[in-house]
């Protein structure tokens, strides 16, 4: 299972739970705040390091990546149509864009062929791109979204335990209270981090 973005250790802390009794629960509940992270987000914080991942080409010219990637080890096109990928890019075939690379470190989201390059990625054919992968900061998730992992499961952990309908009472005056599914904190801190889906990858 990919890990997620806070830690149990870290959850248990912030909620004073010192047993083991419900881990389990717990670590659902950081496993969705990270889902739901990644949906809101459209992007992966996870580190991919030496992946392999396989895109189609819908552009001539450029190559849509999801996940981010930070680093490319090889680019090798299906030109023939039969998944042997037998043409190889070499590193002066193209270029990683944007230019000016996404906050925190070098991270990007396409490749381009470069200007002077006799290649081009035919449209319909799968590219094979290993590198390594996702927006990340030395190996880890960026800080704003380690938080907002951490705030958005405590926040999942506290609505399946005492509002499993979204609903929360106060005993003391009586008083019910809707539990909204994003607290606004958590949106704050991702929102820096937020970005359009680009192209279909098709397998990892």
């Amino acid at each position: 299972m990919a890990s997620s973005y806070a830690t149990l250790a870290w959850l248990k802390t912030a909620l004073q739970i010192a047993d083991e009794s419900d881990d389990s629960p717990l670590q659902l509940a950081l496993d969705a705040a990270t889902a739901l992270i990644d949906q809101w987000t459209g992007r992966s914080f996870r580190d991919e390091a030496g992946a392999t991942k396989y895109f189609w080409a819908t552009s001539p010219n450029i190559l849509e990546l999801r996940p981010d990637i930070r680093t490319i080890t090889s680019v090798a096109v299906d030109t023939n149509g039969d998944l042997t990928f037998a043409t190889t890019l070499a590193a002066t075939d193209y270029l990683l864009a944007p230019l000016m690379p996404l906050p925190d470190t070098g991270i990007y989201t396409r490749l381009r062929i470069a200007p002077l390059s006799s290649r081009s990625f035919p449209q319909d054919r799968q590219v094979r791109v290993v590198g390594d992968w996702g927006y990340t900061v030395d190996g880890d998730a960026p800080a704003p979204i380690r938080q907002a992992c951490l705030i958005q499961a405590e926040r999942l952990f506290k609505r399946a335990r005492e509002a499993p309908f979204g609903i929360l009472q106060t005993t003391d005056l009586g008083q019910f209270t809707r539990i909204s599914q994003a607290d606004p904190d958590v949106m704050a801190l991702i929102d820096p981090y937020k970005g359009a889906v680009a192209g279909e990858w098709v397998a990892v």
